[in-house]
């Protein structure tokens, strides 16, 4: 099996985890992965993570054009700005989690720390959580604001109703699918945007 091909069936089996697990719902969430030669599997826009057909992930050229599958989700430049600030990052996965939108509306967010320190394992996992301003889906500016930190800090970020948050998720990035287990056994989510409030 080609390495394309056994990606496409690894990200739909991760999708559909994530969408059983409540951590994305509907047509929202959207993962990438970089294969060796730089290209990118990213799920197509509009589709369902619980319901991934892999033959139709999309797979763009190191450039961004499509070589193959559908188009792709429109939040290409958040994915893009993490795999050009942080060259080890071998995913992005961004979903649109409940938890983040009870997060949203709680009244007085530490834009320093969005995350209390509830337990040691807590801070263990996540460290600080910053906040960032608000982009509306598919916004090149997200992008650019993601650039803006040049790579410091941490491989993954949490997009919460009206900000950016940008915390660390593990203790390692994920460079490899088998460390994705490990997000998803801990309820993490790398990425989750909502709209407005």
């Amino acid at each position: 099996m080609s390495e394309i091909a056994r990606t496409r069936e690894q990200i739909a089996t991760y999708a559909k985890s994530m969408f059983d697990r409540g951590l994305t719902h509907g047509s929202t969430g959207n993962i990438s992965a970089r294969l060796s030669d730089g290209s990118l599997l990213v799920t197509p826009t509009g589709s369902s993570m619980g319901f991934l057909d892999p033959a139709r992930i999309s797979h763009l050229s190191e450039k961004g054009a499509l070589n193959s599958g559908d188009k792709p989700t429109k939040e290409i430049p958040l994915h893009a700005a993490f795999y050009e600030t942080r060259h080890r990052t071998g995913a992005v996965v961004h979903l649109h989690s409940c938890h983040s939108v009870a997060l949203s509306l709680l009244p007085e967010i530490d834009p320093d720390n969005v995350l209390p320190p509830l337990t040691a394992y807590g801070i263990m996992l996540l460290g600080k959580v910053r906040l960032l301003p608000f982009f509306v889906p598919g916004d090149p500016a997200m992008g650019d604001a993601v650039r803006g930190l040049a790579g410091n800090g941490p491989p993954c970020s949490w997009q919460i109703t009206d900000r950016l948050s940008l915390g660390r998720t593990c203790r390692r990035p994920f460079t490899r699918w088998k460390n994705w287990k490990r997000l998803l056994n801990s309820r993490c989510c790398c990425a989750a945007q909502m709209l407005p409030r």
